[in-house]
C-alpha cells in the first residue's frame, strides 16, 4: 500500500505541476517597438525579433548558449532566466550578464520585473514538482530571497504592472497584490493578495481532467489578459481578458495602492466588475507568446487553431491588445507556425 501511496503521491505532484510550469517566453523591448521571443526553431540562446512597425524579423543571440526558460522587459533591455541563472541583456546589442544563480535546490521557470521598486521576482521548482517557490531580488543586492506565500501554493504566470501591482494567477484564476517588504531584514518578503478574477472552469467526472485556468498574464491599463490551459493535461485552451478595479490611490503611499476586501459582499463586487468585462479572443493550446509593454499601454499574443490544416501544421496568428480589451490583427507578420 506504501507503493501505492507514494505513486499516486507521485503523480498528483506532475498533473498539479503542469498548471505551474507555464514561463513568458516573449517581452518588448523597453521603447515598445520591439518584440523577442524564444522557441524550439532556433539554436539555444538565440532570441527571434520582431518589428511591430514593419513586421520584419530577424534572429539574435543574447551571447549565453543555455535553454532560456523565461524573458521580461527590465533594467534597460531585457531579462532572461536559464534553468540555474538570471541574466540582464542589454538593448540594443551587447552580450547578457549574470545577475544571480538560482537558489540552492531551485530550477528557474519564469522572471517577473517591478517598475516601481526595480526590483525582480522570480519563479522556480524543485526536483520533485512538489514545491514552487517564489524568490525577490531586491535593486542592489545580489541574493534572492524566498517570498512567503502563506494559503497560495504557487505565483503562477506573474507580471507586474506599470504602478507596481503583482498578477498572478493560483487555483486558476486572476489574482492581484504586491510583494510586501515592509518588514525590512527583519521579516521576508511576503505575497499579500486576493482573487479578484474566477474564470477557472473546474469539475469532476470519471473521466481524464477537464478543468482549464490560467497559466500566463499580461496587462494593459485595467485591462488584464490571460492564456487559460487544461489543468492537469493538454490540448486546448484560449486567449481571454478580464478587467480589474484598482482602489483609489493613497497619496504618499510606499506601497501600490492595494488592499485586502473586506466582506464577502466585497469580494462579490470585484467578482462581477471583472466579468462583466470578460472577452474571448480564440484558441491557443501551446505557447502564447503573452507579454506586456512596459508602458503598461499594450500586450502582444498569439492565437492557433485546434484543428491542423491540411500540410499538418496549425494556423498562427499574432495581435496586439489594448487598454480597452480592443485586438489588433498583425496581418503580414510570418513566423513558423510550429515555431514552439
Amino acid at each position: 500500500m506504501a507503493f501505492f501511496r507514494h505513486l499516486i503521491s507521485l503523480w498528483t505532484a506532475v498533473l498539479l505541476g503542469a498548471a505551474n510550469s507555464h514561463a513568458g517566453p516573449a517581452a518588448f523591448s523597453q521603447d515598445g517597438k520591439l518584440v523577442y521571443l524564444f522557441g524550439s526553431k532556433l539554436p539555444q540562446g538565440t532570441l527571434l525579433e520582431i518589428n511591430l512597425a514593419s513586421l520584419a524579423t530577424k534572429s539574435v543571440s543574447v551571447g549565453v548558449e543555455a535553454n532560456l526558460t523565461a524573458l521580461c522587459s527590465g533594467r534597460g533591455g531585457l531579462l532572461f532566466v536559464t534553468d540555474n541563472a538570471l541574466y540582464q541583456f542589454p538593448l540594443p546589442g551587447g552580450g547578457a550578464n549574470k545577475i544571480c544563480d538560482a537558489p540552492e535546490g531551485s530550477t528557474l521557470t519564469n522572471v517577473a520585473y517591478d517598475p516601481v521598486k526595480r526590483s525582480i521576482l522570480l519563479l522556480g521548482r524543485d526536483a520533485t514538482l512538489v514545491d514552487w517557490p517564489a524568490y525577490y531580488l531586491k535593486e542592489g543586492t545580489g541574493t534572492p530571497l524566498r517570498v512567503n506565500c502563506r494559503r497560495v501554493r504557487a505565483l503562477t504566470g506573474a507580471v507586474f504592472d506599470r504602478d507596481g501591482h503583482l498578477f498572478f494567477s493560483s487555483g486558476g484564476d486572476f489574482w492581484v497584490g504586491r510583494i510586501d517588504t515592509s518588514g525590512g531584514d527583519d521579516m521576508p518578503p511576503a505575497a499579500v493578495a486576493s482573487r479578484f478574477g474566477p474564470v477557472a472552469a473546474l469539475e469532476t467526472q470519471n473521466t481524464t481532467p477537464a478543468s482549464t485556468g490560467v497559466c500566463e498574464i499580461a496587462v494593459a491599463g485595467h485591462t488584464v489578459y490571460g492564456q487559460t490551459v487544461r489543468m492537469g493535461g493538454s490540448g486546448w485552451g484560449s486567449m481571454v481578458s478580464v478587467r480589474w478595479t484598482p482602489p483609489l490611490k493613497k497619496a504618499g503611499a510606499d506601497e501600490p495602492d492595494f488592499a485586502l476586501p473586506g466582506e464577502l459582499k466585497d469580494y462579490v463586487k470585484i467578482y462581477g466588475a471583472a466579468l462583466v468585462g470578460f472577452r474571448s479572443y480564440g484558441e491557443n493550446a501551446r505557447e502564447s507568446y503573452l507579454c506586456g509593454s512596459p508602458d503598461g499601454r499594450r500586450v502582444f499574443f498569439a492565437t492557433r487553431d485546434r484543428e491542423s490544416n491540411k500540410e499538418g501544421t496549425s494556423s498562427i496568428q499574432f495581435y496586439l491588445g489594448d487598454e480597452t480589451g480592443n485586438v489588433r490583427l498583425l496581418k503580414g507578420l510570418n513566423v513558423d507556425p510550429e515555431y514552439r
